[in-house]
């Protein structure tokens, strides 16, 4: 009796078909560039003022970029991405990738309106010069998978992100800096929806947080696909920084368009 129960499970077994794990065996390269009209506002306590410092960052005066800077128009912030995939049968995606953003908003002129910064007056009709930058680079695993009794593609990411920002005015009365940077960990996701075969719907969500500035980004995007190239437009939106009374915070905001290509 135990014999025959034993044969029995082994002629199961091989009447049934094993789904083993399908092999990552396509590899593709996605390029990404686009570029993002972004407008910002944002602030924090200076890190040098007319000459002065002081050790405590947070006894600093505070100064709004977007208005005593006078940096509120919209610049261009570039950015491209690299990923390398390995797909299988199963429309599973494994990889990585790389990912960098350079921004730059300046301005320059005649003060309107004169203003008062630790004591010290910048006269109006007074000339400046102002500009901040910011980059950020990333580098991440990649997983994901496209559904094959819908038509949408989902993917996820974790890495490394770092950044930096850079602010300097430039007056009649001195010099005003301020700036912050640091190196985060780094999460987010991407749902990707397909209505007509050429047509795409996206959304995407983003956040870093660790030893630098905290950071979320969110974007939603629609666009076209043709063959290898992939043609989109939307917004994005970035908030960096704590709440309350952060030493340094921004919010950056704007439409984008970009492409890709598949190899």
């Amino acid at each position: 009796m135990m014999w025959g129960l034993v044969l029995g499970v082994m002629l199961s077994f091989q009447q049934e078909e094993l789904e083993l794990p399908a092999p990552y065996s396509d590899v593709h390269v996605e390029l990404r560039a686009d570029v993002w009209f972004a407008s910002f506002s944002g602030g924090g306590h200076l890190n040098h003022w007319f000459g002065n410092e002081r050790d405590q960052e947070k006894d600093a005066p505070s100064f709004l970029f977007h208005r005593e800077g006078r940096l509120a128009d919209p610049a261009p912030a570039p950015g491209g991405q690299l990923h390398v995939l390995w797909e299988n049968g199963r429309n599973d995606v494994r990889g990585f990738g790389i990912q960098f953003r350079r921004g730059e908003w300046s301005e320059s002129g005649t003060i309107d309106q004169s203003f008062v910064v630790d004591g010290t007056t910048v006269p109006a009709g007074s000339s400046f010069r102002s500009r901040m930058q910011k980059y950020t680079a990333s580098a991440f695993a990649v997983a994901g998978r496209r559904l094959s009794d819908l038509p949408l593609e989902a993917r996820g990411w974790v890495g490394c992100f770092f950044h930096q920002e850079r602010f300097r005015m430039q007056t009649a009365s001195g010099d005003l800096k301020d700036g912050g940077g640091g190196l985060n960990l780094c999460t987010g996701g991407r749902v990707e929806i397909r209505p007509l075969p050429f047509v795409f719907a996206a959304g995407e969500v983003s956040g870093a947080l660790g030893w630098g500035l905290p950071e979320a980004q969110a974007a939603v995007s629609a666009g076209v696909t043709w063959s290898r190239f992939q043609l989109e437009g939307g917004y994005r939106h970035l908030w960096s920084g704590g709440f309350g009374d952060p030493i340094f915070h921004m919010s950056v905001g704007g439409p984008f368009v970009g492409g890709s290509i598949r190899f």
